[in-house]
């Protein structure tokens, strides 16, 4: 894939960011309401351009700041109607971390999720007969917030190396997630996977410490793009960038 011509553009009179290339990770930062998630929807065709234009070569699968499920088990979210490559799965539920989310969930990766939450068979003893049967009971099985983000950057993941999606828009991801588990899969989903299988990666995250990951950062304030380059250049420049690790390191 990294050898297709695979790109996103947005131009504007004075804009310093012209393109994103194949098997590049971009990486936009700002304060809140600078306008990185606006840039993505713009992308996506889900906002007007008045001014400037929009260029798209290649398919997108994006992951929102809400995390999107349906009512469905586990691995019907994540492979949504796409054929089942057994490896390819197993691998997106390790670097998305769900694994001990599974050895918990009743069923496992069969566990129906959504308001109309889990069917699951489980044992009833009634104490007065001593008698057990089994039956059917419903139970709601309600994730959290890190739960459904991962599941959801598990089926953008799964979407993108199956061949269905050349640039992955990843809108605050990280922020719903552990340090920890923010870590690895920045390390693992991010980094190794996606950016070797020749994806575009554009990743919209307030967490400065994967700056210096990053092939390219852009630097949003106040719904423009106030500068953009490398880690490197960014920092030497002194600008926006420098103040902003500045204070999250301070």
């Amino acid at each position: 894939m990294g050898s297709l011509d695979r790109w996103a553009q947005v131009s504007r009179r004075g804009s310093p960011w012209r393109g994103c290339h194949p098997s590049k990770r971009l990486r936009r930062n700002g304060p809140l309401r600078a306008g990185k998630s606006s840039l993505l929807h713009v992308m996506l065709g889900e906002l007007e351009v008045k001014e400037g234009t929009v260029e798209v070569c290649g398919n997108f699968a994006y992951v929102a700041q809400t995390a999107f499920i349906v009512n469905a088990t586990i691995k019907d979210n994540i492979l949504f109607g796409l054929a089942l490559d057994q490896v390819l799965y197993e691998q997106c539920l390790d670097i998305c971390c769900l694994l001990p989310d599974l050895a918990i969930l009743p069923g496992g990766d069969s566990c129906e999720i959504g308001e109309q939450g889990s069917k699951m068979r489980v044992l009833s003893r009634f104490a007065r007969t001593r008698v057990t049967k089994l039956t059917s009971v419903l139970v709601a099985v309600n994730l959290s917030g890190g739960q459904k983000q991962r599941l959801s950057l598990a089926r953008a993941v799964y979407t993108a190396v199956m061949g269905s999606a050349d640039i992955i828009l990843l809108d605050d991801v990280l922020s719903a997630v552990d340090a920890h588990v923010g870590a690895r899969i920045m390390e693992e989903c991010i980094m190794k996977v996606l950016h070797k299988s020749g994806k575009t990666v554009i990743l919209v995250t307030h967490a400065i410490q994967y700056l210096p990951e990053c092939d390219r950062v852009i630097v949003m304030d106040e719904g423009k793009i106030a500068e953009s380059g490398t880690y490197d250049e960014l920092m030497r420049a002194g600008n926006k960038l420098t103040k902003l690790v500045e204070t999250f390191e301070g």
